[in-house]
């Protein structure tokens, strides 16, 4: 009767392993696994040769689960318990001794673009593959910890040289040192000038900072840009101000003329009402009495002068003229 251990693992991730690479859980096709989730350890198993052994599957796996958001694969062991290898090995899972896990896989594809690496990555990114079998171990991702199967599903002995010839070292991705000269990355990373043939920084990360140099480039176009935009709004609005203030002082010029014409027109009238009432020099005041254009007329003469101005009719005037005596 087999153990199932309440105890569950992750299997892979999408986190970098010891040899550089690492191994994209969302392009795994678990297919295969599903149908037969063999348990392994060490992913040793009986391969018909001296070379290996004649070890047997210690279990399986149950309750496979993949986090899509956590880019996780994770499922419980289940030991057989049917020899030692399987009992020793679940009694060390129970007691916490082993809690280490390594995916023996198929690579199907792998690429090298940006998107897929991550800074410390020093080989292509395994974008798809196939799970071939799942094992506890006691180290993750070292030498016997990682296996990689063919299109057989026949494991490679060594696991360097099948990385050689699948999984290609990224190009451009060596450490590099920085140069002293190199004083603008040195201020924005913050080294001393004199630490600088000390410090290492792979080409990506270099790229990555010029990456964020070129943005703060960027950001500081648009803020000059900016800049220069406010300057031209208010020299606008000052120029604008000025020509109001100008139409405002030649308006004020204006009204001040029209009150001195109208002073001066005052002070004339005031002098010419002073004139006429007193006499001129050397004469005497002028009345109606001796104003030619004011003498008094006879009463005939009035009447007379009414007929002409068309005041009187002419039965009028003889009726007047008539009652005078005339």
């Amino acid at each position: 009767m087999g153990k199932k251990v309440d105890k569950r693992f992750i299997l892979t991730d999408d986190s970098i392993n010891s040899y550089g690479f690492r191994v994209l859980t969302s392009g795994i096709n678990l297919d295969r696994f599903r149908k037969n989730p063999i348990l392994l350890w060490m992913h040793l198993r009986d391969e018909g040769s001296p070379e290996w052994c004649d070890y047997k599957p210690i279990g399986h796996w149950e309750d496979i689960v993949y986090d899509e958001k956590a880019g996780t694969l994770s499922a419980v062991p289940y030991f057989d318990l049917t020899d030692d290898l399987s009992k020793q090995i679940c009694a060390k899972v129970e007691e916490g001794t082993i809690n280490a896990t390594s995916i023996g896989f198929r690579i199907i594809e792998t690429s090298e673009d940006k998107q897929y690496l991550l800074p410390g990555q020093t080989r292509a990114t395994v974008t798809k593959s196939e799970i071939m079998e799942c094992s506890l171990v006691d180290i993750p991702a070292n030498a016997n910890a990682v296996r990689l199967y063919d299109s057989k599903g026949k494991v490679n002995l060594s696991i360097s040289d099948a990385l050689l010839e699948t999984i290609p070292l990224l190009k451009n991705n060596t450490p590099m040192k920085l140069k002293s000269t190199w004083l603008a990355i040195l201020a924005f990373l913050g080294i001393a000038k004199e630490k600088a043939e000390e410090t290492e920084l792979s080409a990506e990360q270099l790229e990555s900072i010029n990456g964020e140099m070129a943005s703060l480039k960027d950001q500081l176009a648009a803020k000059e840009t900016e800049i220069t935009n406010l300057k031209t709004q208010h020299q606008s609005e000052l120029s604008n101000r000025d020509s109001q203030i100008q139409t405002l002082t030649t308006e004020k010029n204006n009204l001040e003329s029209q009150v001195n014409t109208l002073t001066t027109e005052k002070t004339n009238l005031e002098s010419q009402v002073t004139a006429l009432k007193g006499a001129p020099a050397g004469g005497s005041a002028i009345s109606p009495k001796n104003d030619p254009d004011h003498q008094e007329l006879s009463d005939i003469e009035r009447l007379e002068k009414q007929l002409e101005e068309g005041k009187l009719t002419y039965s009028q005037f003889a009726e007047q003229a008539k009652k005078l005596g005339f």
